[in-house]
């Protein structure tokens, strides 16, 4: 799903032959057809590879969740503990810049690979797997002892964050970087530019709902536009191309939420400029 969702889409000619095709499989062989479906567009299709060139953390160690055990760091600093979730097909190496800056404040450093990702099990991930990785690891922070100051977010990890329960997020800091306030229009979208039957991705969504007893559509930021607030930064650029900019700003036209802006940053660059890690450092202290 990497190439598909981060990808410019198909020609014409082959758009029309995937959007038959897709379309006349659904109708015909609808298990067959989304059982191939879960295999392609639930598998990222990342690198697994975590590499930390010379920072290496303190700990690690895994943790369960319903799709299987997902990986997570312990980066020793001090008092202060601060959680970092990737997007999707990422892993904890996207951060390591972050990681750095936040080691040399003082802070301790949390983060892992979602399920799917990195070195965490499986090769199948969603973002209701997001969201059960999240509390996850939360949980066996918090069993360890240690209560969290805040919570950074890159991507669709920025949506799984906002299905926290309101009462969590009230007593944390949390930055939600390049966060995709359409998550679900833009799959939509992606899966549209190539040709792919949108009743193929509504019927996957809908399968995967069942095993959680829960509808898809509740997990969309829109449904969660309240537990935004002045404890909330959002870091988005203009020239992102895959979360766009105007969907967010939207998204917080009556929040109180502050949207730091950049420019020529696109989607994963954001993470390692120079000046958005200082608007994190300074958020994060206030």
């Amino acid at each position: 799903m990497k190439r598909i969702y981060f990808g410019d889409g198909v020609n014409k000619d082959l758009k029309k032959i995937i959007k038959f095709t897709s379309s006349f499989a659904y109708r015909a062989f609808p298990k067959l057809t989304l059982n191939a479906s879960y295999k392609v567009l639930t598998n990222p299709f990342g690198k697994r590879d975590v590499i930390f060139q010379s920072l290496r953390p303190s700990e690690e160690f895994q943790t369960s969740t319903d799709l299987g055990n997902i990986h997570v760091y312990k980066f020793l600093g001090g008092d202060k503990h601060i959680l970092l979730v990737h997007g999707w097909a990422d892993n904890v190496s996207c951060f390591m810049e972050l990681i750095n800056s936040l080691l040399k404040e003082g802070y301790t450093v949390w983060a892992f690979d979602q399920i799917g990702h990195g070195k965490s099990d499986g090769n199948r991930s969603h973002l209701f797997g997001f969201i059960d990785g999240l509390h996850s690891v939360i949980n066996e922070i918090n069993i360890r002892g240690h209560e969290l100051h805040g919570i950074l977010a890159h991507s669709m990890g920025g949506a799984s964050v906002l299905n926290l329960e309101q009462d969590r997020l009230d007593h944390l800091k949390v930055i939600l970087i390049s966060m995709p306030a359409e998550f679900f229009e833009d799959m939509f979208h992606k899966l549209e530019s190539i040709g792919l039957s949108k009743s193929v991705l509504h019927g996957l969504l809908e399968d995967v709902s069942k095993d959680y007893d829960k509808s898809w559509k509740d997990l969309h930021p829109r449904n969660h536009r309240e537990k935004t607030g002045e404890h909330i930064l959002f870091i988005h650029d203009k020239d992102d191309r895959f979360c766009k900019y105007n969907h967010v700003k939207n998204y917080l036209e009556t929040s109180s939420s502050k949207l730091h802006t950049t420019t020529g940053l696109g989607h994963r660059r954001i993470l390692r400029d120079n000046n958005v890690i200082e608007e994190v450092l300074g958020f994060l202290k206030d």
